[in-house]
């Protein structure tokens, strides 16, 4: 089942109820909304009674500010038990991080996403792309069925925060603004949230950002920003991939720019580009690449030389501005 109706919601709600030995994860490289509703999810069923364990990929430091994290499976070598497997904010089943292969081994299947270029694999499936966050959907499911408290309500206010670019994105609607006000009631420490998810920067993100900022190009007369990072620029700084993050989103608010990308090289023959647009659906892009993501936000991995990738890329871009 693929809705976002009530219905769906009631069905999710049984499988919670019902079950035990709770695996969550989220999609590889996860952001805020992803290890935001994961840990949200896992406090919510710690609260029912279940037995649950969180398994992510490594992220970014700031969001050790999330609350949760002693769920975290942190054996490397052995997996936890598993009778429903929970893959929250993926789009698709090659994003999911799954280094055990639970998905195939579980009884019972959920996915809980808000990406316009979902691509269903899951057993039950609630997906509403018109939602500002995975967060947003989590309080949709968890808050009639449990007293929210000050950890879950600040799990869940990263991902609504960071997803919506601190409620500034046209998906920050009525709905998310209730949402985020409920929770603010919780005494959730917001400011502190605020700060640590979108203000503060390491030295590596600096350097990192004044590489990309090197080698800025602004074709189309300042329509599209393009720049990217080889592998050899990132080794030099001492950087890892969460350090790129934010840079496709400080190219677009360069004043006339329509769409931005920005690309990294993780190593030879393999480039992640994150792509962001004020026009063009970046979405439908990606998915070109073999990725996904938003209508105004999205990100693919290109297999091929940074040169090339960038070549392709910037031939997407520009076409993408012309017909938008």
């Amino acid at each position: 089942m693929i809705m976002n109706n009530d219905a769906v919601l009631d069905e999710v709600r049984r499988v919670l109820l019902e079950n035990d030995d709770f695996v969550i994860t989220a999609h590889v490289n996860p952001d805020s909304d992803a290890v935001g509703s994961c840990l949200a999810m896992g406090l919510s069923l710690k609260k029912l009674g279940t037995r649950v364990n969180v398994v992510l990929d490594k992220f970014h430091d700031k969001n050790s500010i999330i609350p949760g994290q002693e769920l975290i499976w942190r054996d490397e070598a052995a997996a936890p038990a598993v009778s429903v497997f929970m893959a929250l904010d993926c789009a698709t089943p090659e994003r999911v991080f799954d280094p055990f292969g639970l998905m195939k081994l579980a009884p019972v299947t959920v996915c809980i996403d808000h990406h316009i270029s979902h691509d269903p694999f899951a057993g039950h499936v609630y997906l509403d792309s018109c939602a500002s966050s995975t967060c947003e959907l989590i309080y949709r499911l968890v808050s009639p069925m449990i007293e929210l408290d000050s950890d879950i309500g600040s799990a869940l206010y990263a991902g609504l925060l960071t997803d919506t670019g601190g409620f500034r994105h046209s998906c920050a609607g009525p709905e998310t603004m209730r949402i985020a006000s409920e929770l603010i009631k919780l005494n959730i420490p917001f400011t502190d949230i605020y700060n640590e998810l979108l203000e503060r920067h390491s030295l590596a993100e600096t350097h990192v950002m004044r590489a990309a900022l090197k080698n800025l190009d602004l074709p189309r007369n300042g329509r599209a920003a393009f720049s990217f990072i080889s592998s050899e620029e990132m080794a030099d700084i001492g950087a890892e991939a969460t350090d790129t993050d934010g840079i496709s989103e400080y190219l677009l608010n360069i004043r006339g720019v329509e769409v931005s990308a920005f690309l990294y090289e993780r190593f030879k023959g393999e480039v992640k580009a994150s792509m962001r647009s004020l026009t063009a659906n970046v979405s439908e892009m990606a998915k070109a690449f073999g990725g996904g993501g938003h209508k105004h936000a999205a990100g693919c991995t290109i297999r091929a030389p940074l040169t090339e990738a960038y070549a392709e890329m910037s031939r997407a871009v520009l076409s993408a501005i012309e017909t938008a």
